[in-house]
């Protein structure tokens, strides 16, 4: 396991050194643009078990991430930062209305 963790690291340090910073390049943030766009469509699969808050949080992210492809000048760091702090949100929303006593 540790020598897949030196090659890794490795082959990220070779494509930093060729490319410089590689969040940059366009199929990069394409590449994480679709992640955070699955991730987004993967919260609708909830909404039978965790109420509306899912599909709510689903349309949010989706026009996050879509915001993020259709505005390549907004930077890839704005994106992640609104996507952590539209999930971190909900889910103290979620904890709050829960029935359980946390």
């Amino acid at each position: 396991m540790a020598v897949l963790a030196v090659l890794i690291f490795l082959s990220f340090a070779v494509t930093q050194h060729a490319y410089g910073d590689i969040a940059s390049l366009p199929a990069v943030r394409t590449l994480w643009l679709g992640i955070l766009i699955s991730v987004a469509l993967h919260f609708f699969m909830f909404i039978p078990v965790h109420g509306k808050m899912m599909a709510i949080l689903g349309v949010v992210l989706l026009v996050n991430a879509g915001a993020g492809l259709l505005l390549p000048a907004m930077p890839l760091d704005v994106v992640f930062v609104l996507d952590g702090i539209i999930k971190i949100v909900v889910g103290a929303i979620l904890i709050r209305i829960s029935p359980t006593d946390f």
